[in-house]
C-alpha cells in the first residue's frame, strides 16, 4: 500500500510539473511574440511623402515671386517658412516645411543687391524646392507700391529694437493694402496717419495679434471711417492719440479687447462725429486718459463701468467734449493726482460727483471752466484744494 501511495505521488508531481513546464513556454511564447510586435511598431517607417504637382508648385513660386522681397537679415530660417505658410495655406498647400538638417535659427545675410547669397532648401510635400530671397536689407523690408501709386503691394517695416518692428507709414492716398499683415510687425504707430481716404482695401482684414503699439495709426485721417471691429487687440498696450483728429471715425469697437492696454492718451481727441458704445471694455490696465475725449463733441456713450483705479490723471479728459453727460460718480478715483481741465467746457455734463475720492488731488486748475453755473458746488468733487481758472 505504502508503495503504491509513492507511485501515486510520484506520477501527480510529473504531471504538475509538465503542467508548468507547457505554462512557461505559453508564456515565454506569448513574451515573445508581443516583444517581436513591439519591435516591429517601433520600427515602422514614415511612408514616403508623395511629391508635389505641377500645379502646387506653380502656387509655391508665385509666392516665393510674391515676398521675394519681403525680408530682411533679422529675420531667421524659421521667420521665413512661417511667413511663407500664411499664403501657402491660403492657396491650400498644407505641408511646406524646411529640409531636414536645416537649421531653423540661422538669420539670413544682408543681401543689398540681389546676389543671391540665401538659399533656403524646403519640402513641399514630398519635392525639395529652394526659395531665394532677392533684397535683403539689414533692418528694414522696403515699401513697394503699385505703378499708379494706389496700392501697396508689399508692406515695408523696420526693426527699431529687439522688441519693436514698425509698419512704414502708408502714403496718404493709398486705397488698397495686401490682406496679410507681416508676422514681425508688431508696431502699426503711425501707420495711416494724414491720409486722405474713407476705406483702405483688406485693411480690416489684417490679422493684428502681434500688434503691441497703436498709437496714432490714423491720426489725422480726415477722412477716414472704415469698420476694424474685427481687429484683434489683446496684446495691444498703446492706443494713444489713435483716432485724434479722425474727424469722420464713428464704427463699432465694442467687441476690441483693451484689457492689456495703458496709454489711451488723446485717443478720441477732436474725433467729432464719434459716439459708440464702449461699455464692454475691460479697462483694469488703463493708466493714461489725459484728453482721452478732448472736444469729440458727439460723445456721449455709457463708460460708467469703466475701472479707472490705475489711472492717475484726467488731464482734460472730457474738455470740449460738448454732448457728453454720462453717470461716472461711481468711478474710483483714488489715485488720481490730476483733474485740471477735465470737465472744461463740457457743457451737457451735470452729473454728481460729490463722492469721489480726491484725497490725491494736487491740480484743479480750469476742473470746471465754462460750465461753472451748471456743474458746480453740491455736484463737484470735495476737493481739499481751490479751482483756479
Amino acid at each position: 500500500m505504502k508503495k503504491l501511495l509513492t507511485i501515486l505521488s510520484s506520477l501527480g508531481l510529473i504531471a504538475t510539473s509538465s503542467l508548468f513546464v507547457i505554462s512557461c513556454k505559453n508564456n515565454i511564447s506569448r513574451s515573445d511574440k508581443e516583444n517581436k510586435e513591439n519591435t516591429n511598431s517601433d520600427q515602422k517607417i514614415e511612408k514616403p511623402k508623395r511629391p508635389a504637382t505641377e500645379e502646387e508648385k506653380n502656387k509655391l513660386q508665385a509666392i516665393f515671386k510674391q515676398q521675394e522681397n519681403g525680408f530682411a537679415a533679422f529675420h531667421t530660417y524659421k521667420d521665413v517658412l512661417d511667413q511663407l505658410l500664411v499664403d501657402a495655406k491660403e492657396q491650400e498647400l498644407s505641408d511646406l516645411r524646411l529640409e531636414d538638417g536645416v537649421n531653423e535659427n540661422e538669420s539670413l545675410k544682408e543681401d543689398k543687391n540681389s546676389t543671391g547669397k540665401n538659399i533656403i532648401k524646403l519640402k513641399l510635400y514630398g519635392s525639395s524646392v529652394t526659395f531665394t530671397p532677392k533684397k535683403v536689407l539689414n533692418n528694414e523690408v522696403e515699401t513697394i507700391y503699385s505703378s499708379d501709386k494706389k496700392k501697396v503691394t508689399q508692406i515695408g517695416y523696420k526693426k527699431n529694437s529687439d522688441t519693436d518692428v514698425q509698419i512704414n507709414k502708408i502714403q496718404e492716398t493709398i486705397t488698397e493694402v495686401p490682406k496679410h499683415l507681416p508676422l514681425k510687425v508688431n508696431s502699426l504707430k503711425d501707420a495711416f496717419s494724414e491720409s486722405k481716404i474713407s476705406k483702405v482695401e483688406n485693411l480690416d482684414l489684417w490679422d493684428t495679434k502681434n500688434i503691441k503699439n497703436m498709437s496714432s495709426v490714423f491720426e489725422n485721417a480726415s477722412n477716414f471711417n472704415q469698420d476694424l471691429s474685427k481687429w484683434n487687440t489683446e496684446n495691444v498696450t498703446d492706443m494713444s492719440a489713435m483716432f485724434k483728429d479722425a474727424i469722420k471715425f464713428n464704427q463699432p469697437l465694442n467687441k476690441w479687447k483693451v484689457n492689456n492696454v495703458k496709454d489711451m492718451d488723446d485717443m478720441f481727441a477732436d474725433a467729432k462725429e464719434f459716439n459708440q458704445d464702449l461699455d464692454k471694455w475691460e479697462t483694469s490696465g488703463l493708466a493714461n486718459i489725459n484728453q482721452m475725449f478732448w472736444d469729440a463733441t458727439n460723445f456721449n456713450e455709457n463708460i460708467t463701468t469703466w475701472d479707472i483705479s490705475k489711472v492717475k490723471s484726467l488731464y482734460n479728459t472730457f474738455a470740449g467734449a460738448s454732448s457728453f453727460n454720462q453717470n461716472i460718480s461711481n468711478w474710483d478715483t483714488s489715485n488720481v493726482t490730476t483733474m485740471g481741465g477735465a470737465f472744461s467746457r463740457a457743457k451737457a455734463f451735470s452729473q454728481n460727483l460729490s463722492n469721489w475720492n480726491v484725497k490725491k488731488v494736487t491740480a484743479t486748475k480750469n476742473f470746471n471752466k465754462e460750465i461753472q453755473n451748471t456743474f458746480r458746488e453740491g455736484k463737484i468733487p470735495k476737493f481739499t484744494i481751490t479751482i483756479t481758472y
